[in-house]
């Protein structure tokens, strides 16, 4: 199964610190242009997730612009985005409400449909 684990914002800060994107990235360019570059990562929805991929585990991170960013543990380079829609949090931590006005991002997210 898919083992995870959540991470301070304080453990995540290195991850910040790393400039370096995949190639991946440049695939999904186009997701760029609904992120703030002022969002800030949400502590208790940062989590490393394990799904035995070939390039190693992955740390996910919902961001205050609706965003979910998701790193290679071991580079901490930048794989991808995803736009969140409401609900995709809880995959983070099941055991924490979402702040309202990013539920609300979220929710203005997938009713624009900025999450394809």
């Amino acid at each position: 199964g898919i083992k995870k684990m959540l991470l301070s914002i304080n453990e995540f800060r290195s991850f910040l610190q790393n400039t370096e994107k995949t190639s991946h990235i440049k695939e999904r360019n186009y997701r760029f242009k609904h992120l703030s570059l002022n969002a800030k990562p949400v502590n208790g929805f940062i989590a490393i997730i394990d799904k035995h991929h070939i390039n190693g585990a992955e740390v996910h991170a919902l961001y205050s612009d609706g965003s979910i960013r998701i790193y290679n543990l071991n580079t901490k380079k930048l794989i991808t985005v995803l736009i969140a829609r409401p609900g995709q949090e809880k995959r983070l931590n099941p055991e924490m409400q979402l702040p309202q006005n990013i539920y609300n991002i979220c929710y203005r997210n997938m009713k624009n449909r900025y999450n394809h």
